[in-house]
């Protein structure tokens, strides 16, 4: 109860217009004003995209010439890959997933004599579990630091907590910070020592990396539905 999705979504779910094609209308937009504005960075995602499409830097995880076809593919498909959302839907995910979910969630944190083989897990789990918390600084979805310094100071014992900087809700899975380094270092028991080399994130590049072939001209659409790089299933 304490996110800007909760505080905000119900009345997009709700709204009392009857008239269908105005209440569908007045939703869309309430969507793109209200909603989509929480999960954006504070300007990082422009600029990545700007260093993108001047093959000046990728995402950490865009690391070979495979990886960019897909990436590539994605981009072209998107407008069928991101399906509209229905009002049913997001009133359904409020309730259900947020604010019911949460309140599962919590009961069974604060119940330390509460029974059922799910509790117990629950329990053993935060007891037991090595533990990465990322945080986006600026997440304006949900209070990810508020809960990382919660959940790193009440429930779990072996954690360590990440800030990810300027970063918001969405960008803290690869978008601005190199996620597998930071498991690799975090847990550098289980993986070994590090190669400093492939460490060459940028500021300047707004926590992108620079290509990894060096290449002044990427991103081709020549090469994502290449032989090499894309072969189609026969399903």
């Amino acid at each position: 109860k304490r996110s800007g999705l909760y505080e905000l979504g119900p009345s997009v779910a709700n709204n009392p217009i009857s008239t269908p094609v105005l209440s569908d209308l007045v939703y869309i937009y309430q969507l793109a004003t209200d909603l989509v504005p929480l999960f954006l960075d504070r300007g990082v995602a422009l600029n990545q995209l700007i260093a993108i499409l001047s093959s000046r830097g990728l995402p950490a995880v865009v690391n070979s010439a495979t990886r960019e076809a897909y990436m590539g593919r994605v981009a072209f498909d998107l407008a069928n890959r991101l399906k509209f959302m229905p009002k049913p839907t997001l009133k359904w995910r409020l309730e259900e997933w947020l604010e019911y979910g949460c309140d599962v969630f919590e009961d069974q944190l604060r119940s330390p004599k509460g029974n059922g083989d799910e509790a117990e897990a629950l329990r053993s789990m935060a007891r037991g579990l090595r533990t990465l918390i990322v945080a986006g600084e600026h997440d304006l979805t949900l209070p990810s630091i508020d809960e990382a310094e919660r959940l790193s100071s009440e429930v779990f014992r072996d954690v360590s907590v990440h800030v990810v900087p300027d970063a918001g809700h969405a960008s803290t899975c690869g978008g601005t910070l190199n996620l597998i380094r930071l498991i690799r270092e975090t847990f550098h028991e289980d993986f070994g020592n590090i190669d400093e080399s492939n460490s060459r994130t940028s500021s300047e590049l707004f926590g992108l990396e620079p290509r990894y072939d060096g290449a002044s001209i990427g991103l081709s659409p020549l090469k994502y539905w290449s032989n090499k790089y894309y072969s189609r299933s026969s399903q």
